[in-house]
C-alpha cells in the first residue's frame, strides 16, 4: 500500500477508532498525524498522533497500536531489519534519540 493510501485510511476511520488523544474531539481540536516512516518491508507505518504518543498502522489489515507514549517523540526511523525503531524526544529533559523494540 502506497504510503498515501496509508494515511487515507488513517483519516478514513470513524474517531472511536483512532488513537485516543487527551485533546478534545471538536472540528477545532481535531487529532494530526505527522512523521510517518515506513518500514523497510513496507508492511506498517509508525507516526505521531499530536499529544499521544507514536502509533504503527499495519497496512495489511488497516489494523493500529501504540507503541509509544512519549508526546514528544517524533522523527522515526526504522532499522534495516524493521524489528528496532529510532526516535528523538524530549522526555528526560533535553533532546535525545532513543531505539526501542517495535512490537
Amino acid at each position: 500500500m502506497h504510503l498515501r493510501s496509508a494515511f487515507a485510511l488513517v483519516l478514513s476511520l470513524p474517531l472511536a477508532t483512532r488513537p485516543s488523544s487527551p485533546v478534545p474531539r471538536s472540528a477545532e481540536a481535531a487529532p494530526s498525524f505527522a512523521e510517518p516512516a515506513v518500514s523497510p518491508d513496507g508492511a506498517r507505518v509508525v507516526f505521531q498522533v499530536h499529544h499521544d504518543g507514536a502509533w504503527i498502522l499495519e497496512l495489511r489489515d488497516g489494523s493500529m497500536r501504540k507503541v509509544l507514549a512519549d508526546p514528544s517523540a517524533e522523527e522515526y526511523a526504522w532499522s534495516p531489519d524493521g524489528r528496532r525503531l529510532a526516535y528523538h524526544s524530549r522526555s528526560v529533559g533535553g533532546w535525545g534519540v532513543w531505539v526501542m523494540a517495535a512490537r
